[in-house]
């Protein structure tokens, strides 16, 4: 699977590479009888010996034109593109075979302190973290689900904030002997935003996940201070609350003897 993925990167560079370079493809093979859209399916396909006519032939199709880099795009009967370009796979002539496939910008948000920021009142805040785990490729695959629930062991968190209402906060226990469980710091509430902050609302920053949900739990008092215990303690109501994932944002020492 990886070798694949290595080759469809290959393909979608020099492919780009080829739209740019040569936007034409190659006339399509004389006699053609069938044509990509609602009626064909299309592959790109990697020769290393013989013709791409030749390779069509062999899973009923015909060759469309030629790209970059020894790459085909050929033409198969509808609903056949998966099974012919598996066959292809098999064929010694050919270095390897993809069904073709649509691209589409990736999702972005428009949360004005979303990276790049677009509003003077973000000050110095950039998201550059979403982007760099490929937070808006992911977008269009899921975008998180109430049903998941991270436990942030921070702070505390301020469940009033604009872009944490709605009912993604659940107040948590107070561990860290703080007077009250609200977040007097602001890190707490920065970590949640992070990870669920209401997204493409229009206001302040993007979460990661746009639909899940936190449970703040204070282990951390108003100076950001706490111990193994405090931890100990909000890692158990995490657990026993049913909590996916347990986020720590936070170091600490380990004793020496």
């Amino acid at each position: 699977m990886r070798g694949r993925m290595r080759k469809l990167r290959g393909i979608i560079w020099v492919t780009t590479a080829a739209l740019c370079v040569a936007p034409a493809l190659a006339p399509a093979s004389a006699g053609a009888a069938v044509s990509v859209g609602r009626d064909a399916d299309r592959l790109i396909v990697g020769m290393r010996s013989g013709t791409a006519g030749s390779a069509a032939a062999a899973v009923d199709g015909v060759a469309e034109g030629r790209l970059l880099g020894g790459m085909w795009t050929l033409r198969v009967p509808k609903g056949r593109g998966a099974s012919a370009a598996a066959r292809l796979r098999g064929d010694s002539r050919v270095a390897w075979a993809e069904v073709d496939g649509p691209v589409a910008l990736a999702t972005a948000p428009n949360d004005p302190c979303y990276d790049p920021p677009s509003s003077p009142v973000c000050g110095n805040v950039d998201q550059w973290g979403l982007a760099r785990v490929g937070a808006p490729v992911a977008w269009d695959l899921t975008r998180g689900s109430a049903d998941v629930v991270v436990a942030v062991l921070d702070t505390g968190v301020d469940a009033g904030h604009p872009d944490l209402g709605g009912g993604k906060v659940i107040v948590g226990g107070n561990y860290s002997g703080a007077s009250s469980a609200e977040d007097r710091h602001g890190h707490g509430t920065h970590v949640a935003g992070t990870i669920a902050a209401a997204t493409d609302n229009g206001v302040g920053v993007a979460g990661l996940g746009w639909n899940t949900r936190v449970r703040a739990i204070k282990v951390l008092d108003d100076n950001g201070l706490g111990t193994y215990t405090t931890v100990v303690r909000g890692i158990e109501e995490a657990v026993n609350s049913g909590a996916r994932v347990v986020n720590m944002s936070f170091a600490g020492e380990a004793s020496r003897a």
